[in-house]
C-alpha cells in the first residue's frame, strides 16, 4: 500500500469486493432512486463498519476497543464509500454514517488506540483523521438550499445532518481526542524546509482543516427548557476551546500565525485566519477584557436587577385579581359609543385606553448575521481567549496581517472573496481589544508600535480600495 493513500483515495475502486452501483439514472421515476441507493450502499457500509473492530472485555467493568485485521483497509474503503456522496444532493453515505454511529463507536476509539503507537498505527490514526475531518466539514445550508431552487421537486432534509455534526463535535471532546489529532500533525511541522515533503504538508493542511471545521460548527442557543443532551450540546464550543487551550493547540496556533512570513507556514495563513475569526466571531473585545469571573456576577446582577425593576414596574399597574363590582365604562364620542372592561379605565386617559382596542401592526424581526449574534461561553473559555488575543497582540499582529496583505496583492489561489472580509473583521476585533486594554493598563506594555501595520501605506490603501469597491456595490 502506497502510504498516501490515507490522504488520497480513489472513489473507482470496488469496496471490500462489492461494487456499490448508482441507480439515480436507471429508473425513470426519481422518487424510487434514493431507496434504491440506500438500499445499496446500507448493507456495504455495515460490513466494512464491522469490519473495523469492536470493543473486548478484559476484565469486569473494563472493555478495550480491538483493532480488526484489516482495520486500515477498511478505513480506507469507507472514504471511498463517501466520495459516492458528491454527486449526491441528498448525502445518502452522511446519513448513513451518521445512523451506525461510526464515529463515535469506532473512529474516535481508533484514534485514541493508534496515534502515536507506530508506523502502521499511525497510518490508521491518520485515516481516522482523513474521516473525521470529512465528516464535519461545513455545510452552507444558504448556498445549498439557493442550488436547489433551480431544481423541481428536490427536497433535502438538513436538521439531521446538522444534528450528527453537533453530535461528532461532542465525541470529539472526548479525553484525549484532540490531542490525538493534534500529535499526527507534530512530526510534520518539526521537520526542516529540506527534509519537508508533499505529504508533510497535506497532513499539517489536513489536521488544521479538521480544527477549523470543529470550531465552525455551531452550538444550539441556550434554552432553559432543552432536554439534558441539547443543553450539553449548548455549551460545545466553550468545551472546545477549553480543550484546545489544553492540548497547546491555541499556542500551535501562535506559532503559524507569529511564523506567517515563512515560507514553512506561509500556506496556511488563510486557514489560521479563519480559524481566528471563528474563535472571536460573537465575543465583543471590550468585554473580553475584565476579569471574566467577576464580569460573570456582574452580568447575573444586572440580569436579576433588571428582572426586578420590570416586575415593580408591572405590578404598579396590574388589575386586582378580584373586584367587587366588577369594571364597565360607556364611553361617547360623537355618535359612537364604546365599552370598556379594563380597571385602567377608572384612572387612566380615556383616549389610551381606547388605543388599546386598535389593531398593533407589528415590526418585522431584525435579521442578524453571523457577526450580530453573541456567544455565550463559559468563563474558563473567555480566559483562554483573553489569553490568546493577548499573546496575539504582542507577537503576532503585525508579521501575520503583513504576510496576508501580501498574499491578498499577489492574488494567491488561496485567497478567497471571504479572505478579504475575514482580514477586516479580524483586524477590527483585535484593533478594538488592544484599545481597550491600552486604556485599562495604561500605555507602557502596550505599545503603538504592536499595531503598526494598519498605518502602513499598503494597508490604507487596501482599506480605502475595499471601502470604494462597497460604495460602488451598494450603488
Amino acid at each position: 500500500m502506497e502510504e498516501d493513500d490515507a490522504i488520497t483515495i480513489d472513489s473507482d475502486e470496488e469496496v471490500e469486493g462489492q461494487q456499490v452501483r448508482e441507480r439515480g439514472g436507471e429508473d425513470d421515476d426519481d422518487q424510487h432512486a434514493e431507496p434504491d441507493r440506500r438500499a445499496v450502499l446500507t448493507p456495504v457500509i455495515q460490513n466494512i463498519v464491522s469490519a473495523l473492530g469492536g470493543l473486548e472485555q478484559i476484565s469486569p467493568g473494563e472493555s478495550v476497543y480491538i483493532l480488526g485485521d484489516s482495520c486500515l483497509g477498511c478505513l480506507k474503503d469507507l472514504k471511498k464509500v463517501w466520495r459516492k456522496d458528491d454527486t449526491d444532493d441528498e448525502r445518502t453515505v452522511a446519513r448513513i454514517f451518521w445512523e451506525v454511529r461510526v464515529l463515535q463507536r469506532d473512529l474516535v476509539p481508533i484514534l485514541l488506540e493508534t496515534a502515536g503507537k507506530g508506523k502502521v498505527e499511525d497510518r490508521c490514526a491518520l485515516a481516522c483523521a482523513d474521516l473525521i475531518t470529512a465528516m464535519t466539514w461545513p455545510i452552507d445550508v444558504a448556498e445549498e438550499l439557493k442550488e436547489m431552487d433551480d431544481e423541481i421537486d428536490t427536497k433535502t432534509d438538513y436538521t439531521t445532518l446538522i444534528q450528527a455534526q453537533r453530535s461528532y463535535k461532542a465525541a470529539l471532546l472526548r479525553p484525549g481526542a484532540i490531542s490525538a489529532i493534534f500529535s499526527i500533525m507534530l512530526p510534520a511541522i518539526a521537520k526542516s524546509k529540506s527534509e519537508r515533503t508533499e505529504r508533510d504538508g497535506q497532513i499539517i493542511n489536513l489536521v488544521l482543516h479538521c480544527f477549523r471545521n470543529l470550531v465552525f460548527i455551531k452550538d444550539p442557543p441556550p434554552n432553559a427548557h432543552a432536554s439534558g443532551e441539547q443543553a450539553e450540546y449548548a455549551a460545545l464550543q466553550s468545551k472546545l476551546i477549553h480543550t484546545f487551550n489544553e492540548s497547546n493547540v491555541l499556542d500551535a496556533l501562535l506559532a503559524f500565525a507569529s511564523n506567517s512570513d515563512d515560507v514553512l507556514f506561509n500556506p496556511w495563513n488563510n486557514l489560521v485566519l479563519e480559524i481566528f475569526y471563528l474563535l472571536f466571531r460573537g465575543v465583543k473585545p471590550g468585554g473580553l477584557i475584565q476579569d471574566q469571573g467577576v464580569k460573570a456576577k456582574e452580568d447575573l446582577r444586572n440580569l436579576l436587577a433588571g428582572e426586578a425593576k420590570k416586575k415593580r414596574e408591572d405590578q404598579k399597574f396590574a388589575p386586582t385579581r378580584h373586584s367587587r363590582f366588577g369594571t364597565t365604562v360607556v364611553v361617547q364620542q360623537g355618535n359612537e359609543k364604546f365599552v370598556m372592561h379594563r380597571q385602567s379605565a377608572l384612572t387612566a386617559d380615556t383616549s389610551k385606553v381606547m388605543d388599546l382596542t386598535k389593531k398593533k401592526v407589528t415590526k418585522g424581526a431584525k435579521q442578524q448575521d453571523d457577526l450580530g449574534t453573541v456567544s455565550w461561553l463559559s468563563v474558563t473559555a473567555l480566559n483562554a481567549l483573553q489569553g490568546l488575543a493577548k499573546e496575539f497582540m504582542r507577537s503576532c499582529f503585525n508579521r501575520f496581517l503583513a504576510s496576508l496583505l501580501k498574499d491578498i496583492r499577489m492574488e494567491r489561489a488561496k485567497i478567497s472573496e471571504k479572505d478579504n472580509l475575514r482580514l477586516l473583521f479580524v483586524s477590527t476585533w483585535f484593533l478594538e481589544f488592544f484599545l481597550s486594554v491600552r486604556e485599562r493598563e495604561g500605555a507602557g506594555e502596550w505599545s503603538l508600535s504592536l499595531v503598526k501595520e494598519v498605518v502602513d501605506e499598503e494597508w490604507v490603501k487596501w482599506v480605502l480600495r475595499r471601502m470604494r469597491d462597497a460604495a460602488d456595490e451598494k450603488t
